[in-house]
């Protein structure tokens, strides 16, 4: 979703990583890992003939790493290392899971086994490039606000989703922006009051010890004296430490800083969503293209290249002018930046698709008369907005011309997700959506502020925020907390069944389940955790105890499920065919059905076997 700093990497470079197409998923996730560690732009190919036909272009960047691995590395590695159309002295490695024969005849020192000892050759080789790289002499302008204008774009890139294609069919980075959008979503609608606002300069305030700028703290005690919600756009648009602080949060998806300046977030949204309604009234739409010029690392360039006609959504605010040359201005085409070329994202837009995106609540406005540098004649945009890639053209003028075009295709997989919200605004909301972000202690935090900020919940209620605190905690490797809220869950719905004066708050966990939380499922995972602890005898009590209390039929399946699973891996197989059918016959999801088809295949093989 956002492109993270890799400072042994160069920004000039790309990796590509090949592999057969049968490569078992644990080993494509860890080469992911590390490769999304490494290099800020990889693409991954299983096909040789996309790879031959790909390398045929034009690269914008200068180096490519290229790793090799599968049965047809011999051949790949002979044809890449002839290539006259990669660039100049690219480095090339095999690689072979498994210790699986190495095949090509490069050197013995760009053939490797170790996954470790690969990416260390590769850091010292490419150490060495960039420092050369880094000998020669550019002109970088020493101009804070340029500098901070190129370095606020934070977005991601996905193919467009086919028509009517169901929402858990998108890609993972369209998943990942959704949810994100999600996440916002449920932010904008938390009460804000003095506290918060007071939260947020005490926190901007703990942030002067780390500045060297004597003014920062003078400028944090004049923006709490003077701030007010109306005026959101002109403080935004303020050479000062608010457009820093939250631009950075919003670019590093810092969730707890996103939190901290959630009012000043919520104002300058409100404030858009007016202007924006008001400018539209009158009849004075925006024209319909607009420009943002930056610097943009090659890699980063390289990619908008490759993904022509896919999608790229911004996550941040995205600043805008109507004026060509304001842009050019902060493209800075005269100092050279080494690594990064001189780019002028040019935006399309049209009335429809600014009026789908204002009905969605995500606005964008005309803020020259608003903001700090009227002769700046910006339009900014809220984050969520989503563009299509048309082209990636080098121009005559020595810079690279990006065409962009305001898309709505992401829109209706937002309203939907939207929907599911049903104006939940609270923590927990939060918490389930930074869970399937894969933020997990994160997730934890706004469990745990649920928990704090009412006190009047009901036995019920508690027992999901516990339940929810769990679940992240074992995502997290944290067993013995996990154990403990799943046990906090267990007594409080004990609890819950007899009469309470709490606050009966129904929450459906609008992301990670659908069915209602039973003692069968808080028990279920109570299990996992101690089978992931390798406590067979507690996992097997834990199962024992589920499958004697209430539960959904959804529950029971995979309640017999996992105790197939954990009977097959003691050896037990009997009692493991016995659990998977008994799971087969309850289960109504077709994919639990096709796993469990694929262990009884395997505990068939197993009795050939033996």
């Amino acid at each position: 979703m956002v492109l993270n700093s890799r400072s042994s990497i160069g920004h000039n470079l790309m990796c590509i990583f090949y592999h057969d197409p049968k490569l078992p998923a644990h080993y494509q996730r860890l080469m992911k890992l590390r490769l999304d560690e490494t290099f800020y732009y990889t693409c991954t190919f299983t096909d040789p003939r996309n790879l031959t036909a790909y390398v045929r272009h034009r690269f914008i960047v200068n180096r490519l790493v290229l790793i090799i691995s599968g049965e047809k590395a011999q051949f790949l590695c002979d044809i890449m290392g002839k290539s006259k159309r990669i660039p100049h002295n690219s480095f090339l490695y095999e690689f072979q899971f498994d210790k699986n024969k190495l095949k090509s005849e490069l050197s013995a020192d760009k053939k490797f086994h170790s996954i470790d000892e690969l990416f260390k050759k590769i850091t010292d080789d490419v150490k060495q490039f960039t420092n050369k790289e880094n000998q020669y002499p550019q002109m970088v302008v020493d101009n804070d606000e340029t500098i901070l204008q190129q370095s606020t774009l934070s977005f991601g890139i996905h193919e467009k989703p086919k028509n009517q294609q169901s929402f858990s069919y998108l890609s993972t980075q369209a998943l990942k922006f959704i949810l994100f959008q999600s996440f916002i979503e449920v932010l904008l609608g938390i009460p804000i009051d003095k506290d918060a606002i007071r939260h947020m300069w005490v926190r901007c305030r703990g942030d002067t010890a780390n500045q060297d700028n004597d003014n920062y703290l003078k400028q944090v005690d004049e923006f709490e004296d003077t701030y007010s919600s109306t005026d959101a756009i002109r403080f935004y648009s303020k050479d000062s430490f608010l457009f820093r602080s939250v631009n950075k949060a919003l670019r590093c998806e810092n969730i707890e800083r996103i939190f901290t300046f959630h009012p000043f977030i919520s104002h300058l949204h409100q404030q858009l969503l007016k202007l924006g309604s008001e400018q539209r009234c009158t009849g004075n739409c925006l024209q319909t293209v607009l420009h943002r010029g930056k610097k943009l690392p090659a890699s980063v360039l390289q990619q908008l290249q490759d993904n022509t006609n896919n999608l790229i959504s911004i996550n941040s605010f995205l600043s805008t002018t109507k004026n060509d040359n304001v842009a050019n201005m902060f493209a800075d085409n005269v100092n050279m930046r080494s690594g990064y070329e001189t780019v002028i994202l040019e935006m399309h837009l049209d009335d429809t698709s600014l009026e789908k995106m204002m009905q969605m609540k995500r606005p964008c406005a005309d803020i020259t008369n608003q903001c700090e540098n009227p002769d700046e004649e910006e339009v900014l945009f809220f984050m969520g907005f989503v563009w299509c890639i048309k082209s990636v053209n080098q121009a005559p003028e020595n810079h690279w011309k990006v065409e962009l075009e305001l898309s709505t295709d992401m829109n209706v997989h937002m309203a939907n997700n939207f929907n599911e919200l049903k104006g939940e605004c609270t923590y927990f909301t939060l918490g389930k959506i930074l869970h399937e972000l894969g933020e997990y202690t994160d997730a934890i935090n706004f469990y745990e502020r649920m928990l704090e900020s009412a006190s009047n919940l009901s036995s019920k209620t508690r027992a999901e925020i516990h339940f929810h605190i769990g679940i992240s905690a074992f995502a997290n490797n944290l067993y013995k907390f996990a154990i403990d809220n799943l046990r906090e869950a267990e007594q409080l719905m004990e609890k819950a069944a007899r009469p309470s004066d709490g606050i009966s708050t129904t929450f459906r966990p609008a992301y990670a389940e659908d069915n209602e939380l039973t003692p069968m499922r808080i028990l279920t995972n109570i299990g996992l955790v101690y089978k992931k602890m390798n406590n067979e005898t507690n996992a097997y009590d834990s199962f024992d105890k589920a499958l004697k209390r209430d539960g959904s039929t959804i529950d029971k399946a995979k309640l017999c499920y996992y105790i197939g699973v954990l009977q097959f891996e003691c050896r037990k197989y009997e009692d493991a065919r016995f659990y998977y059918h008994q799971a087969y016959d309850l289960a109504e999801d077709e994919e639990l059905k096709i796993e469990i088809n694929q262990r009884l295949d395997k505990l068939e093989n197993t009795a050939v076997n033996t």
